[in-house]
């Protein structure tokens, strides 16, 4: 395993986009619906990626295995050294076997500035929860859109670093 990021290439949106969707979907079974909240076509206007690559304010990156694309990530810069990261994914082939972990470290490695991460997960996706809190080290910090009748919600996570660690060269 060779894990590196790179910001995403505009040529590369489709695959983003359609990979992203693939991995989200192996929750759809936990959502009434059948569609993670956020992750279906109609949901995703807010980040869509033909407008987001060119925003100043948020970071397109993909994680890639050598060369071969195997996920990626969209992070957001809310002022005051916060990122939120919108959007974090593994291709399916790469789930389940400790890259995660990895690659979101080069996430937050790649922000050396940033004292705080964020990010929001459902209820219902208990392996992310165990993922963010087990391994990664998020706390859940709030919970938002309650649905007393179905007993969900979201979970906002957040990590907190003590000083902003040294760039890794990354960029």
């Amino acid at each position: 395993m060779n894990l590196k990021l790179r910001l995403l290439e505009r040529t590369e949106i489709p695959l983003f986009s359609k990979s992203e969707e693939e991995a989200f979907s192996v929750h759809d079974r936990y959502f009434p619906d059948g569609n993670v909240p956020g992750a279906s076509e109609d949901d995703r206007g807010e980040f869509d990626l033909k407008n987001v690559i060119d925003n100043p304010k948020f970071t397109v990156l993909g994680i890639y295995d050598d060369n071969v694309f195997c996920g990626g990530t969209i992070v957001e810069d809310k002022g005051g050294n916060v990122k939120d990261i919108s959007i974090f994914f593994l291709i399916v082939e790469y789930q389940g076997k400790g890259i995660g972990k990895t690659a979101l470290e080069m996430v937050e490695a790649y922000f050396p500035d940033a004292r705080v991460f964020r990010l929001i997960t459902p209820s219902q996706v208990v392996r992310n929860v165990v993922f963010y809190v087990n391994k990664c080290g998020y706390r859940i910090v709030k919970v938002i859109d309650f649905n007393k009748e179905a007993n969900t919600a979201d979970y906002v996570f957040e990590k907190r670093r003590r000083r902003a660690k040294q760039s890794l060269g990354l960029k």
